[in-house]
């Protein structure tokens, strides 16, 4: 047991010693003030973020003219309403969790999973690459209960076609106009609905 916690406190120990507490607190408030509805990533807002430029509302850009969409700053109201969500969500998880008998590292890591994906689903300011970590749970997971395989293929091609719809294979910006409509849109929708199944999922009793 010491062990055990003498591992993560000695690894947090070692990354304050490389780059200083000053520095890790400005990186950490840095990432906690990206405050876009949605920076590339494949999630719900991303999606409202096109009908916010689809319907051009007030003090808002639109669609470019070819319909390529482009990301936009949250208003501190859609913040407000957004971390609410978000922390419903996490106190649903953690509800769910406290009730539930399962004090393995399975259901730890399951549950982690979960909360992870309400935080990418429903927060401001997620990032296309965000949903590398899940897959990662995911695939941890799966070493735990092989029957979670396929919520880990589902992540992992979830997080591979978010990075693919923005930069393809080469890492650069690609085309992504077809027929007048941003396919992200169709791939964050899509993706949006497979995570929240795959979150459900997590949070059943029997899972």
């Amino acid at each position: 047991m010491v062990l055990t916690a003498a591992v993560p406190v000695a690894l947090w120990l070692l990354i304050v010693a490389t780059y200083g507490v000053s520095t890790i607190y400005a990186s950490l408030d840095r990432a906690g003030h990206h405050n876009n509805l949605s920076n590339y990533a494949a999630n719900p807002l991303w999606v409202l973020t096109w009908v916010f430029e689809r319907t051009a509302a007030v003090g808002r850009q639109s669609l470019s003219p070819e319909g390529l969409m482009s990301i936009m700053a949250a208003s501190r109201p859609e913040i407000r309403v957004s971390s609410l969500i978000s922390l419903l969500g996490y106190v649903v998880v953690l509800r769910r969790y406290w009730k539930s008998s399962d004090r393995s590292v399975g259901g730890f890591i399951r549950f982690s999973l979960a909360g992870y994906l309400v935080y990418f689903l429903f927060s401001v300011g997620a990032h296309e690459n965000h949903l590398f970590l899940a897959s990662l749970l995911g695939i941890a997971l799966v070493w735990q209960d092989r029957r979670k395989l396929w919520a880990a293929v589902v992540l992992a091609v979830a997080a591979n076609l978010n990075l693919l719809v923005f930069y393809g294979s080469g890492g650069a910006e690609i085309e992504r106009l077809s027929w007048g409509l941003d396919i992200s849109v169709v791939v964050a929708l899509g993706t949006s609905i497979a995570l929240v199944i795959v979150g459900l999922h997590l949070l059943q009793n029997d899972a």
